[in-house]
């Protein structure tokens, strides 16, 4: 069960000096537009606390594969009017940083249509 989300990359959260693992970051990277649509792309980590010896790594990195697949499930199954877009890629991370930690970075991305609507302009 995820313990911390953040919006920020976890090297942002890390310098707070907070974190609970495991922990679920993201960001936003950028958006597009074309004449039907609108997408949006995020990075996404998941990311658990090693033991010293790194002897739980294996257990921890499928604990955070697992906790991705049922975010992507999740975004999957929605019922508003963004689609997600496949595929989606997934890295594995290991990292000697003071917290020791590993999971995996994934890069998504969402569309929603786009409408070219002049009315949603804000006037003053």
């Amino acid at each position: 069960m995820i313990q911390t989300t953040f919006f920020g990359t976890p090297t942002d959260k890390m310098a707070q000096g907070d974190v609970k693992y495991p922990l679920f970051a993201f960001d936003v990277m950028d958006f597009g537009l074309d004449i039907q649509k609108e997408t949006i792309n995020y990075q996404f980590w998941f990311l658990d606390q090693m033991k010293a010896d790194k002897s739980n790594e294996e257990d921890a990195l499928s604990d955070m594969v697992a906790i991705s697949n049922d975010m992507v499930a999740a975004l999957k199954n929605n019922t508003n009017d963004f689609q997600l877009v496949t595929p989606i890629t997934r890295n594995r991370i290991s990292e000697d940083t003071p917290d020791n930690v590993c999971g995996l970075v994934m890069n998504i991305s969402i569309y929603q249509p786009y409408t070219a609507n002049r009315c949603q302009i804000p006037t003053i």
